[in-house]
């Protein structure tokens, strides 16, 4: 078996509900708890993991006024790491929304808190790319635009370093600003 294997495939979350919405989106459900909306899906792969990945991400704290605690647009730098690792700024309910994601899509992502920060983040913990402390027990938010995926280097046990995948050029990033999936007790239930 080769040292890679797709990260869909190795996701630790299965789909457990679709839920049809008046403009023909959906609403994915996954076992974990996350839950995410392709607000564009991009033509490229979806990366494997161990893939270097850069994604723009906006996060949000599920509280009033939605404070944002990540915001890679607005600091000019997207988060760039090897997919399937921890990674400064990067929850695992975060991770394995970008495991999913064609390259060149838009997502809404919505991270139940013990898949974001459980134990919350103190302001003394407080590291770029975040921007606040995250209270104890808080879901999370996120807008995502996956730009590329890298193949890791053949140092690192690849067998090609040369994969590079792009987002689709002809769109323009738009990411609404309300964008807000439903985390009640109703969305678990089935239309």
């Amino acid at each position: 078996m080769p040292w890679r294997s797709s990260a869909k495939q190795m996701r630790s979350s299965r789909e457990i509900e679709r839920k049809q919405l008046e403009d023909g989106k959906e609403i994915v459900k996954l076992a974990s708890g996350v839950q995410f909306l392709d607000l564009r899906v991009g033509g490229g792969e979806v990366p494997e993991l161990g893939d270097v990945v850069l994604a723009h991400v906006k996060g949000y704290l599920m509280e009033k006024d939605d404070p944002v605690f990540l915001d890679t647009r607005a600091d000019g730098a997207p988060l760039v790491f090897p997919l399937g690792t921890e990674t400064e700024g990067v929850t695992e309910g975060l991770s394995e929304a970008l495991a999913t994601m064609k390259l060149g899509s838009i997502r809404a992502v919505q991270v139940p808190s013990y898949l974001g920060y459980p134990n919350g983040l103190a302001r003394a913990g407080v590291k770029p790319p975040l921007r606040l402390p995250i209270p104890q027990r808080e879901g999370l938010r996120y807008e995502i635009e996956l730009l590329r995926c890298v193949q890791a280097p053949k140092e690192n046990g690849a067998t090609s370093s040369q994969r590079l995948c792009c987002s689709d050029a002809e769109y323009p990033c738009k990411l609404s600003q309300d964008i807000r999936l439903d985390v009640t007790a109703d969305a678990s239930s089935k239309t």
